[in-house]
């Protein structure tokens, strides 16, 4: 068992420095792109998402390989959904939908920032009270 979470590790760590060595190329190669499509009388932001996308799937993976908790990855999630939903928004229109989406990102927002709260009270309220008590006597 030991010895699969070492391979994995290892892959993981090989994607992580393989994207972190190379998207700077690609990014460059989006935006040029971009520009030139512009420079064409095209008005596409594909590269902005592309680029975005691309950047938070680099964070995802250094997020799983550095082991940060499940709440960060929901976070960076969260956050690369509603850019998303944005252009989405921005390109097709939502409708009738679009207070829906709102109000469901708002709920579900709400409900990550209550359970970031609860677990910093839960791992650091201890050491809080802990070091205050100590100040004190």
């Amino acid at each position: 068992m030991k010895n699969k979470e070492v391979k994995l590790n290892h892959i993981l760590g090989r994607y992580c420095m393989l994207s972190f060595k190379y998207l700077p190329y690609i990014s460059a190669f989006l935006i040029m792109l971009h520009v030139i499509l512009g420079l064409m009388g095209f008005c596409v932001c594909v590269s902005e998402l592309l680029i975005i996308t691309i950047a938070t799937i680099v964070i995802l993976l250094w997020a799983q390989f550095l082991k940060f908790c499940f709440l960060h990855k929901l976070f960076i999630i969260y956050s690369l959904s509603a850019i998303w939903i944005i252009y989405f928004h921005r390109f097709l229109g939502l409708g009738n939908m679009l207070e829906f989406i709102r109000i469901g990102y708002l709920y579900f927002g709400t409900l990550l920032f209550t359970t970031l709260i609860i677990k910093f009270k839960v791992d650091y309220g201890k050491e809080i009270t802990d070091s205050i008590t100590k100040k004190n006597s």
